[in-house]
């Protein structure tokens, strides 16, 4: 830890008697030991974003899920309904079911026996 400590402010390996290899050794171990230390907290960091976006993201399903309960779509389609809708006289079906019905009354028509 001395050496290293020594080599980090800049005094030389001769000077700390210290061979060349073992001080390339050092200063390796130095920069390995800090980019450990800075893969640990781009680690931490990116665990705290991943919690926060998976609470948000259920709290978004949520209440995506909410607009299309049951009460919920009946609220909404009240809601958003205009005079006209309300007094065309479809009796509360919809287009497609008024033409299902046409379809089956011509298929029964075209499958009687004769």
């Amino acid at each position: 830890m001395y050496v290293r400590r020594n080599l980090a402010r800049g005094y030389s390996a001769q000077d700390l008697n210290v061979g060349f290899i073992k001080k390339n050794q050092l200063e390796f171990q130095s920069k390995f030991d800090n980019v450990k230390s800075k893969f640990r907290t781009y680690e931490e960091e990116s665990k705290t974003f991943m919690e926060r976006w998976e609470d948000r993201s259920k709290e978004y399903i949520h209440s995506f899920i909410g607009l299309f309960e049951k009460s919920g779509v009946l609220h909404l389609l009240h809601r958003s309904q205009s005079p006209f809708m309300l007094t065309s006289g479809h009796a509360g079906k919809s287009d497609t079911e008024d033409e299902d019905e046409g379809r089956s009354k011509q298929d029964t028509r075209t499958h009687e026996p004769s």
